[in-house]
């Protein structure tokens, strides 16, 4: 299964390059529909870092008039901070229209080794 969703992130990789090349930015954007593989992409690899996932929510906006949307993550995570610095690298490297709106990091009282993370992260998409 994992091999499957990797081959398919390729393929949309691979697509996205060739729209880019062509120089037009909107053709680059993923389609709306690819935001519920976004998040469970985030899960999986929160996962093999260790992060907790505390809570994920999505806000999706109506599409301007040139039909380009944004999708907020609202997350909040737990982690060490290198798995979280490593996790949020990654997720801005896979997904190039990806933008952090907001960061908060702070240490939990009760663990030296974890913070927690609140984070809003915009997805630029289209219909």
């Amino acid at each position: 299964m994992e091999l499957q969703a990797l081959d398919t992130r390729l393929q949309i990789l691979q697509q996205d390059e060739k729209k880019r090349s062509a120089g037009n930015f909107t053709q680059t954007l993923p389609l709306a529909s690819s935001a519920d593989e976004v998040v469970r992409d985030m899960g999986r690899h929160a996962q093999t870092l260790k992060i907790q996932m505390v809570s994920l929510s999505i806000v999706v906006t109506d599409p301007s008039p040139s039909l380009i949307r944004k999708v907020q993550f609202n997350v909040t995570a737990s982690g060490d901070y290198a798995s979280l610095k490593n996790w949020l690298a990654e997720m801005l490297g896979r997904y190039p229209s990806m933008g952090i709106q907001t960061l908060s990091l702070r240490g939990l009282p009760n663990d030296t080794l974890r913070q927690e993370l609140q984070l809003a992260l915009v997805l630029f998409v289209k219909d």
